[in-house]
């Protein structure tokens, strides 16, 4: 399905390719992988579409994640999600926000979206170079940079737009709830009569979140409940029993438990997410520590490995952690 109709080149040059790597979540080091390499030089040699792929032998991780990149998200965001949205704009107005996010190659980006009557669409991912101090100054910089992004891309999806009506459909700007960005959003609004400013509810619900596991009764119950999963997964004796035992409650039609999974990389709910999917799990997770497979890879393991084992185990059985993660 990647193949473009014989002698059509994807616009600009290698676009097609980004487009690819982005909707599929690939990370961009994959491009420096031998095969991603032996791909473009089997292309290379293949007569039929030597001179369509031709510049595709040049693409690189970093030219990939440049410019060709923000094409593909321009193309995927602007003109499909805000084409979506545009009409729900006109009527009832726009949020705009701007959040800060590190992705999977562990660049920080900045993204600038805008929300309206249940709907949402990224606008824009810029490359988040933080300064020395995140000053309210940084952050203004940032807003008003968005901002005239947003509108921009406002006028290009059409409906007869201009940019001055565009400005005037904002009615709202909201970040997260640092003292900079406060200020930052207060100074942004203020010759801008018509916006309100506020932070941003999901980061204070996050907050919550976070804060319930400095409570010590529920940061010593993840603790454990974290030396369990990360143990089970960590070892390949142990996670090949716990999967056996998934299949078996499938092939039984019993209720089966979830994969192991440690906390997502998000701030919402990841200590939270790891403890349901505990909780849910219980039953294949002794099965898998208590399988006759895994007893005798116990065994062969050195003094303090068994005692670790064993102790793990421990909380497996404990009859008040479970009920308590279930309750929780």
């Amino acid at each position: 399905g990647l193949l473009p109709p014989r002698g059509a080149l994807p616009t600009p040059r290698g676009g097609g390719w980004a487009t690819w790597f982005y909707a599929s979540n690939i990370p961009f080091n994959a491009a420096n992988k031998l095969f991603f390499k032996a791909m473009k030089t089997s292309m290379r040699y293949s007569r039929q579409y030597s001179q369509v792929y031709d510049p595709c032998i040049r693409l690189t991780r970093k030219r990939i994640g440049g410019d060709l990149l923000d094409n593909a998200i321009k193309k995927v965001h602007t003109e499909q999600g805000l084409g979506a949205i545009v009409n729900s704009v006109m009527h009832a107005g726009y949020t705009f926000s701007s959040d800060g996010v590190t992705d999977n190659q562990g660049i920080p980006l900045l993204n600038f979206c805008i929300g309206t009557a249940g709907k949402g669409a990224l606008v824009d991912i810029k490359t988040y170079l933080k300064p020395g101090s995140k000053d309210s100054e940084f952050v203004l910089g940032t807003l008003e940079e968005g901002f005239e992004t947003t509108v921009d891309a406002l006028v290009r999806a059409g409906k007869g737009l201009d940019k001055k009506k565009a400005e005037r459909l904002c009615i709202q700007v909201i970040t997260d709830g640092a003292t900079t960005c406060q200020s930052a959003r207060k100074e942004f609004v203020k010759d801008r009569p018509w916006m309100t400013e506020a932070w941003c509810a999901l980061h204070c619900i996050s907050l919550f979140f976070k804060d319930c596991f400095n409570v010590d009764y529920y940061f010593k119950m993840y603790k454990k409940v974290h030396s369990v999963v990360k143990y089970a997964k960590s070892h390949g004796a142990i996670r090949s029993a716990y999967d056996e035992a998934r299949k078996a409650n499938i092939r039984g039609q019993i209720p089966t438990s979830p994969a192991l999974a440690l906390p997502a990389d998000t701030r919402m709910a990841g200590k939270w997410s790891l403890l349901d999917r505990a909780v849910k799990s219980t039953h294949n997770l002794k099965a898998a520590f208590g399988n006759d497979e895994v007893r005798k890879w116990r065994d062969r393991q050195t003094a303090e490995e068994k005692a670790k084992f064993d102790k793990l185990w421990e909380h497996l059985c404990c009859p008040i952690l479970w009920p308590g993660v279930e309750e929780t």
